[in-house]
């Protein structure tokens, strides 16, 4: 009964961290940014490409779209400017389209967008890892910006520890690869069963969730296509030392995932549509090549870990899928909070075939 009281400090001391941590910005005179931070439309082919050096933007959508009179599904541009033509308004796509974006204080930026139906084989967004941004916290995050949200990582939760566990690492001049850690947390994590922290990067979006942390996590992002197989460039160097969310030594060894799964989400039921999962405890010391067939419909003897989790159910395989979900992780138990403290997991040049 003593530790109650413990536990509930530890928690209040967490909460105001977290809240004293999510400082607002304030806006000092007349904005100057004038950018399309997000832009997407009906049946769109995986994530849409914004290149803001460039100003243009492109999308591949389904066949079946008119795209000669097309609304697109939402524009979000900076904060105090303004959209010329107006994002309610119907384009016709079969060409080039200009958007002019007008800052507070009358700056302009013109993107050109492009959409194609001829282009099926499309790829995850930034999945050569070599865009990263910096976040308000200090850390980075792979991506092009705050609002895209592709990619995701633990870092958020390891963060309120003073830990940031997925990190860019140069391979080269002009070629960055994600390094991602198993960490333990310290005494403040171990006392709320938390010590734990794996490296993860994967397709989809992370909100803290302070009341049920295994919830954090949100996996996937649209996507429509047919991929036959995708292929990741790693290395992994487990550790020895398993230990649990609260600091204790278990037995085991710690063990990687890379794994791509294709989901249904068009009914309300999340159906598997496609799975491809490679479990290693093997140490692989230098950058190697990894290509794994996707398996349509149910597997004929899956590993435990490979059968959907409920409410997830197997599909038959003939769906078409609305969301790709791509996980590593640097300890295959992470989500259970147990691992072996330093392991580490490289991930490069993820790539999808058809």
């Amino acid at each position: 009964m003593k530790t109650q009281p413990k536990k509930t400090f530890i928690l209040a001391v967490l909460m105001m961290f977290s809240i004293t941590a999510c400082i607002k910005e304030d806006h000092f005179g007349k904005s100057s940014y004038s950018d399309i931070i997000q832009f997407t439309v009906p049946l769109q082919l995986g994530s849409s490409v914004i290149n803001q050096d460039s100003l243009v933007i492109r999308i591949a959508v389904s066949q079946e779209l008119d795209i000669k009179h097309l609304v697109p599904t939402m524009i979000r541009i900076s904060n105090f400017a303004t959209l010329s033509p107006a994002a309610s308004a119907a384009q016709d796509f079969s060409q080039p389209v200009k958007y002019t974006v007008t800052s507070e204080n009358g700056n302009s930026s013109t993107y050109t967008v492009y959409i194609t139906t001829n282009e099926p084989k499309i790829q995850v967004n930034n999945s050569g890892l070599q865009h990263w941004y910096q976040t308000t916290a200090g850390y980075l995050q792979p991506d092009y910006n705050k609002n895209d949200t592709t990619w995701a990582t633990g870092n958020a939760g390891v963060n309120m520890f003073g830990y940031a566990n997925v990190t860019p690492v140069s391979r080269s001049a002009n070629d960055t690869a994600a390094r991602l850690e198993t960490l333990a947390l310290g005494p403040l994590a171990q006392a709320m069963g938390l010590c734990l922290g794996a490296g993860s990067l994967f397709t989809g979006t992370f909100k803290l969730n302070l009341s049920n942390p295994s919830a954090s996590s949100k996996f996937g992002t649209p996507f429509i296509a047919r991929p036959d197989s995708f292929s990741v460039e790693y290395k992994y160097l487990p550790a020895t030392g398993m230990i649990n969310g609260s600091g204790q030594a278990i037995p085991g060894n710690d063990s990687a995932d890379l794994c791509v799964m294709l989901e249904d989400r068009s009914s309300g039921i999340i159906k598997r549509v496609a799975t491809a999962w490679f479990r290693t405890a093997q140490t692989v010391p230098d950058w190697t090549l990894l290509k794994l067939k996707l398996n349509y419909g149910p597997l004929a003897s899956p590993a435990p870990y490979e059968v959907p989790k409920s409410p997830s159910i197997w599909g038959t395989g003939q769906e078409t899928p609305t969301h790709i979900v791509v996980i590593f992780v640097s300890s295959a138990h992470g989500d259970i909070f147990e691992g072996a403290p330093g392991s580490l997991l490289y991930i490069d040049d993820f790539r999808l075939y058809y």
